[in-house]
């Protein structure tokens, strides 16, 4: 059965806990409409805005806490693949961390993802940037979520969830979304990009073991 605390929550009664087909019809609804309403907000000109920041970007460093951590690893290995350079410092220590923040400059970009709790590291992360000017986009649930005060472009998504406080649906889309136009934003250029991907993974090679 579904716990009271959860049912008062979602707002379903507790025969219709039980219903699996009125379940299923809830969280796909809720599953469209968290992307929906993440793209209603007129975000093109702003995802626009955000690709061109990280295509002068010497170097895309990504970060996120707590649920950004996955989507944070989702872009940067998508930007990787069509050769742009970025990394993800989402799975590096604390301290490693402050070092690249040290060594990042105006020519790099920072995204920064960052769900309700807003992590205090992250809040300070945008102030330090915005002393040293480098362009930073924040990917976050509202427009005036602490982290976005420094930002030089804000990406809003819903997080509607019907059962855990959060949903990172919004975030990996919106991922997606600025993976997509990156790619397209000079498909001559990513084609020459990932051609030399391409010749790097000939040369080195897959994980395996020699022959």
């Amino acid at each position: 059965k579904v716990p009271l605390r959860i049912v008062g929550r979602v707002g379903v009664s507790l025969d219709e806990s039980n219903d699996k087909e009125y379940l299923y019809k809830q969280f796909v609804e809720n599953e469209i409409a968290v992307v929906k309403n993440t793209y209603s907000k007129k975000q093109l000109e702003r995802i626009l805005n955000a690709v061109s920041l990280i295509k002068q970007a010497r170097t895309v460093y990504i970060v996120g806490s707590e649920l950004g951590t996955p989507a944070a690893g989702y872009l940067t290995r998508r930007l990787l693949t069509i050769g742009i350079c970025a990394m993800d410092l989402s799975v590096v220590t604390r301290a490693i961390y402050n070092n690249y923040m040290a060594h990042v400059g105006t020519e790099d970009v920072v995204i920064l993802f960052s769900t309700p709790g807003y992590a205090k590291f992250l809040v300070n992360t945008t102030k330090f940037l915005e002393k040293k000017n480098v362009p930073q986009i924040v990917i976050t649930d509202k427009e005036n979520a602490p982290v976005a005060a420094c930002a030089t472009e804000t990406l809003v998504c819903d997080n509607h969830d019907l059962y855990f406080y959060n949903s990172i649906l919004g975030f990996f889309s919106m991922s997606s979304a600025l993976a997509y136009f990156s790619a397209m934003h000079d498909l001559e250029e990513t084609t020459r990009l990932r051609s030399e991907l391409t010749e790097a993974r000939e040369a080195i090679g897959y994980v395996g073991t020699v022959n």
